[in-house]
């Protein structure tokens, strides 16, 4: 696993209980002792949301538009959707198929992205200090 991997969890548990296909974007490369950072994506926006390429930090997203980025449909990267899973947990669930590698980020979209989330409120400070 690494920074800017986008993967399939088919088995996501949601805060209000349901489970279903999840995608997730890798934002960190931290030490084994540390925290794999996960955003989580979603292709239905929310009010207010741009819809343009880039970064919201005042809406809390950043955008990927349609057949770029590896995703087929426009995709939003929601900075309240971040988790912290330990690095064995993260690499284990990906030797068992819980996580499923799909695509990955160009390097400049992945940074975007990770220079974007830093300014925003909706991280805690120990998740910002692992990018």
């Amino acid at each position: 696993m690494r920074k800017g991997e986008i993967f399939l969890c088919p088995d996501f548990n949601f805060h209000d209980g349901c489970t279903g296909n999840k995608y997730f974007v890798i934002l960190n490369n931290p030490p084994q002792d540390k925290f794999f950072l996960l955003i989580l994506t979603t292709t239905k926006p929310r009010l207010g949301w741009e819809n343009r390429p880039g970064c919201y930090v005042p809406s809390g997203c950043f955008f990927i538009s349609a057949n770029t980025q590896w995703f087929p449909d426009p995709t939003w990267l929601k900075f309240n959707s971040v988790y912290s899973v330990p690095y064995q947990e993260a690499i284990d669930k990906e030797r068992n198929n819980t996580f499923r590698l799909r695509g990955l980020l160009t390097t400049e979209c992945c940074n975007s992205v990770v220079n974007c989330i830093k300014m925003s409120f909706d991280i805690t400070n120990e998740q910002k200090a692992l990018l």
